[in-house]
């Protein structure tokens, strides 16, 4: 439940638009010229409830074919229901609004995967398989406030529910482990995504809903080792490319021809307005040093992250697209670096950390909403919402264990 009290929001909007918020957004005042509130203070007040029901059952098996090669099979099924119910009232919301959705689905699942011992220290496999994501039910939009985007959208508001997405995937890796030294992972995979949930956005209102939009592939390769250059020094590294575009265009309803995402677009997360796309190049590293301190095991560790800036057009960013907002567009490449000094006494341990040691202030996400839907058109102004680091941060973390 989210409820908005206010009982002075007329005079805010005196204030900043000379007119109560009825006025400002054209709806029914009292007698006396003030804003209809809910029980005389409620600005806006939503309820919502879901119910989330699954059953499911699996099964594996292994076959040793020979000496060192295995073949690996297993099923699941599932039976998935969900129902949702909302509810929407207030000024703010341009009346009352009540929704209902439900999705009900079956499905299975497979799994095969072949390994290879080549020798005690060496892996290698091979797997394939399938899964999905369950669908699920949207709150209601109100349709005043997005009726702008609705149009050009060519529906006539947002979906109620959508249904589950499926992937099948293909992986390849290797694994190997040098005397306890030196351990390395590598894989390459391939995955063939289809009925994609991504969250849609209302460019002018700033609403967002989730539709299923067609479908994508999502290739890429990740290197991680380990190596203990001395017996107090470890060394981590982990590397990782990711490349996730659609392969179709999808429109957002029959009454359109401009598209929701173009093909080669690529797949932004699923964050509503902070939806950006991913950096197709991640690189993680650490070291730590492990000593001892008046008698006590101690360590000292630093690690370091690193994401890439991806220049590959996403549906906010492509001007093909009815989601094209000309203010956004991809962040640069960011790092973040953290240290800890820790030791363990007794039961208990003790560490000093520091978060954000660089104190970075890079851009990791941009949102604009370009219309204020709160006020009369055109806006005052737009709204912007930048996205960036906590500044750098220090603390201690107590563990007792007994």
């Amino acid at each position: 439940m989210q409820q908005d009290n206010d009982p002075d929001v007329d005079r805010l909007f005196e204030g900043v638009f000379g007119g109560p918020e009825c006025k400002v957004l054209r709806q029914r005042c009292n007698a006396n010229g003030t804003t209809q509130l809910l029980n005389g203070d409620i600005n806006f007040l939503g309820y919502e409830t879901g119910r989330d029901r699954q059953v499911a059952g699996f099964a594996e098996s292994a076959w040793t074919l020979t000496k060192r090669l295995k073949l690996i099979a297993g099923l699941r099924y599932s039976e998935l229901g969900y129902e949702s119910t909302s509810y929407a009232a207030g000024p703010i919301n341009g009346g009352p609004s009540y929704g209902t959705g439900q999705e009900h689905e079956r499905a299975l699942t497979k799994r095969l995967g072949l390994t290879l011992q080549a020798s005690p220290a060496d892996l290698y496999y091979a797997t394939f398989s399938t899964g999905f994501r369950p669908g699920g039910a949207n709150a209601p939009i109100p349709r005043d406030a997005c009726a702008g985007d609705f149009a050009s959208f060519g529906i006539g508001g947002a979906p109620f529910e959508y249904k589950s997405d499926a992937v099948r995937s293909y992986e390849l890796g290797a694994k190997r482990d040098l005397e306890n030294l030196f351990r390395l992972s590598t894989s390459i995979f391939y995955v063939k995504w289809n009925d994609i949930q991504q969250s849609v956005l209302l460019p002018t209102c700033g609403n967002n809903y989730t539709a299923n939009l067609g479908a994508a592939v999502s290739k890429g390769a990740d290197l991680d080792f380990a190596w203990a250059v001395v017996d107090s020094v470890t060394l981590t590294m982990a590397a990782g490319y990711t490349s996730a575009v659609y392969t179709k265009s999808v429109l957002p309803g029959p009454n359109t021809n401009t598209p929701l995402v173009e093909k080669g677009d690529f797949v932004a997360s699923s964050q509503g307005a902070f939806s950006q796309p991913l950096s197709p190049w991640t690189i993680s590293a650490s070291t730590q040093y492990r000593f001892r301190a008046l008698g006590h095991p101690t360590y000292a560790r630093l690690d370091y992250e690193f994401a890439s800036r991806n220049s590959t057009l996403f549906a906010g960013d492509d001007r093909r697209t009815v989601q094209y907002d000309p203010y956004l567009g991809p962040v640069s490449s960011h790092t973040f670096v953290s240290a800890r000094l820790g030791t363990e006494i007794n039961h208990f341990s003790l560490s000093f950390f520091v978060d954000n040691l660089l104190d970075s202030h890079t851009i990791t996400s941009i949102a604009h909403t370009p219309l204020d839907r709160a006020g009369p058109q055109p806006p005052v102004s737009p709204l912007y919402t930048y996205t960036t680091f906590r500044p750098r941060t220090f603390g201690l973390t107590f563990i007792y264990r007994n």
